[in-house]
């Protein structure tokens, strides 16, 4: 019999001590008698050697971890947050998002937090994005050949809504905060915050 290694779960624990109250009870019903504690844990002790045989701990060294937990259905999640200082006047990449899309945003004096979808490679494309603002609600498309860019917001601070799917199939979609400098407790820095599925 192979030794068990890994130190036994919590749950683990508490069905052992389970078992040990059931076959003390079990013994104590059966035979009409007292049972000692010793005579109880050897008949435990009995129980779980007849039975590990049956268990496995192969996967106990990684069980804290989630290894694939950014993926959900063959969809990579990806959270976005980037703090750019007053003024960076360029649009920046703030996020690789794969599949040739980029997530770019500047803070140019001025007009605050600016963000924008970025396509960089030369097939086609399809590009929505609904944009919720302090000045109203918007909807900004674009269907063409990349490389391209579409506007992710209209003014300095909101929350926008988008999607994008190329002609092989590659679709981002996601939902982000952006926000003028002053966010933040009063830094001077332009905001960009949500998460994009990609895949």
């Amino acid at each position: 019999m192979s030794r068990i290694r890994a130190l036994p779960s919590p749950a683990m624990v508490v069905a052992l001590l389970a078992l040990i109250a059931g076959i003390t009870g079990a013994a104590v019903a059966k035979s009409g008698k007292t049972v000692t504690k010793k005579q109880a844990k050897n008949i435990a002790n009995n129980q779980i050697t007849s039975r590990a045989a049956g268990l496995s701990v192969a996967h106990a060294g990684d069980a804290s971890e989630a290894t694939n937990a950014s993926a959900v259905g063959g969809q990579k999640i990806i959270k976005v947050f980037a703090k750019l200082p007053l003024p960076t006047p360029a649009f920046t990449t703030i996020a690789d998002l794969g599949g040739g899309f980029e997530l770019q945003g500047a803070c140019p004096n001025g007009t605050g937090a600016e963000l924008q979808l970025a396509f960089t490679q030369s097939i086609g494309v399809d590009l929505k994005a609904g944009l919720i603002s302090d000045s109203g609600s918007t909807m900004e498309a674009d269907d063409t050949l990349g490389p391209t860019t579409l506007s992710l917001n209209d003014n300095i601070l909101g929350e926008t809504s988008f999607s994008a799917a190329t002609t092989t199939g590659t679709v981002v979609s996601g939902t982000l905060g952006f926000d003028t400098p002053g966010s933040f407790n009063g830094e001077s820095v332009c905001a960009f915050y949500g998460h994009v599925t990609v895949g």
